[in-house]
């Protein structure tokens, strides 16, 4: 691989945001492509180049350099760098199913399941209900019992609101609920749980209390 010297290489940096500010995109993808050679980093290099597209406001350009970067640092097990990347292609399309159940399972492999129960809460608010359904199918059990029983719960009373919930799916979720604060013993969550729920339903209250007595 070809480097550039010290004077040289802080010289093409400063063409290629020269180029940027002018808004000149084929003289900056040009720099880019010859600073590219001097990086050690492939991942770095995609996710770069993406940042240049975005620039240019050539977004499908950026996300897929922008999903390159992130599968290269995911496969040189950095995490960290992938998660960001993920980050900033959801803010960039916001609803994309692959993106969430990825950045959820690097979430997991990090040990930090709060931040799976954070995309799933985004993703319930947002309406995406069946998104919200798959990605729990897939991660409900890497989670701790409380955080499995939160996004059930926030999903269930999101359901309860807006839609005529099959019967089947509402014991479904009120099971994994009441499993779930009973086995974190949080008694004044699953209470709270029980409270809401009679608001809401008094039929499925009713079913929940004879689901807690079969215990």
């Amino acid at each position: 691989m070809k480097h550039l010297n010290a004077e040289k290489y802080n010289l093409a940096w400063f063409k290629l945001a020269e180029c940027v500010s002018r808004k000149e995109k084929e003289r900056a993808l040009g720099v880019y492509r010859l600073l590219s050679h001097s990086l050690d980093n492939n991942a770095l290099a995609a996710q770069l180049s993406g940042d240049l597209f975005l620039c240019f406001e050539s977004q499908k350009e950026a996300i897929e350099k922008y999903l390159q970067a992130a599968e290269l640092y995911e496969k040189n097990n950095k995490h960290i760098e992938a998660i960001a990347v993920y980050e900033h292609m959801l803010v960039l399309q916001p609803n994309i199913q692959t993106h969430i159940s990825k950045i959820c399972q690097l979430y997991l492999e990090s040990n930090m399941s709060f931040k799976v129960v954070e995309h799933i809460q985004k993703v319930i608010e947002i309406g995406a209900f069946d998104v919200a359904e798959k990605i729990i199918q897939k991660v409900e059990e890497s989670l701790k019992p409380q955080e499995r029983a939160l996004v059930h719960q926030e999903l269930l009373y999101v359901l309860l609101k807006n839609e005529v919930v099959p019967k089947e799916k509402v014991m479904y979720h009120t099971q994994i609920i009441i499993d779930g604060w009973s086995e974190a013993a949080d008694d004044h969550k699953l209470q709270d749980f029980l409270h809401r729920l009679k608001t809401l339903n008094q039929d499925f209250y009713e079913y929940a209390l004879e689901y807690l007595e079969s215990f």
